[in-house]
């Protein structure tokens, strides 16, 4: 499976809990295949790092979607991991 990195965002017609949830269900697919899945855990708080794994991770923020510089953070760790560059 290849890397993915999911946000969710506070906004009335976004289900964040349904995405992470969703996540939580294909961490399974990415343990079968050899690729660690979601860090153990619950539905992360708001700007938590704690469900983002190495090939697959889940980010939960605040505020209106759009991309902030909280995304470009997590977005460009993600890919260091993912490209072994961390």
């Amino acid at each position: 499976p290849r890397h993915l990195l999911v946000e969710g965002f506070d906004e009335p017609w976004f289900d964040a809990k349904g995405e992470y949830l969703a996540c939580r269900a294909a961490s399974y697919v990415w343990e079968f295949l050899g690729k660690s899945g979601l860090p153990a855990g619950d539905f992360p708080v708001t700007y938590s790092e704690t469900a983002i794994g190495l090939h697959l991770g889940y980010v939960h923020r605040g505020g209106s979607h759009g991309i902030s510089g909280y995304d470009w953070k997590w977005l460009l760790d993600f890919a260091d991991h993912a490209f072994g560059i961390k």
